[in-house]
């Protein structure tokens, strides 16, 4: 979709290892971005059940690594997080879910997400 839209053409895309700070950090020096937009993760819940590890690295701390380079970064003016509703406890409600419901799964991948939302609030604030 970002190739068909010919989005690249008027912004900087910058990808990169979303665990490797260092990197991050660089890319946000570098590019001196107002807007940042961090979609990424694990987003194959199959594969968190085989690599809960590689799934909490990528989701919570790959999260934490962004937010920390924007931290750092003078220029940036917005921050768009992208998520997924997987990131609420499943209530097997036929409604889709909002914001303001609890937080929380029961593995890997959906208590990542729900982390990833709980670090969002911390920088936020």
């Amino acid at each position: 979709m970002f190739n068909l839209a010919s989005v690249g053409a008027v912004v900087d895309d910058v990808r990169g290892e979303v665990r490797d700070y260092a990197s991050l950090e660089a890319a946000m020096t570098e590019f001196a971005p107002e807007v940042v937009f961090h979609l990424a993760a694990e987003p194959i819940v199959r594969r968190s059940y085989a690599d809960p590890i590689g799934t909490y690295a990528t989701n919570v701390m790959g999260t934490v690594y962004v937010l920390e380079a924007i931290r750092k970064t003078a220029s940036v003016r917005a921050v768009v997080c992208v998520t997924t509703d997987k990131c609420y406890q499943n209530q097997e409600w036929i409604w889709p879910y909002r914001e303001t419901d609890r937080l929380g799964g029961y593995d890997a991948y959906v208590s990542s997400k729900a982390c990833a939302e709980i670090v969002s609030a911390a920088y936020r604030s």
